[in-house]
């Protein structure tokens, strides 16, 4: 019933900076998402639309911040690599 309730009130198709303000992230960061694959959107125009659901299917999925924040990633393979010499 939730679901139902946030479609109604959120379109499902969002401009690039709703995404990014949905989502509570840069608009460098969706871009990113999308350029790799994570999000689904698709390009009318000049203009870009991303998709609710794959945004929140994204989200949902079990949090590895290597695929949302490369710096993440740089930082724990260098933990990584420091806590195995």
């Amino acid at each position: 019933m939730r679901g139902e309730m946030v479609s109604e009130i959120i379109p499902r198709w969002l401009s690039l900076d709703s995404a990014a303000s949905y989502c509570s992230v840069s608009r460098s960061t969706m871009e990113r998402w999308i350029r790799s694959c994570h999000v689904y959107a698709t390009k009318q125009g000049r203009h870009w639309f991303v998709d609710r659901l794959a945004i929140d299917a994204f989200m949902s999925e079990p949090a590895d911040q290597s695929l949302r924040d490369p710096r993440a990633a740089a930082l724990s393979q260098s933990i990584v690599r420091r806590t195995r010499r």
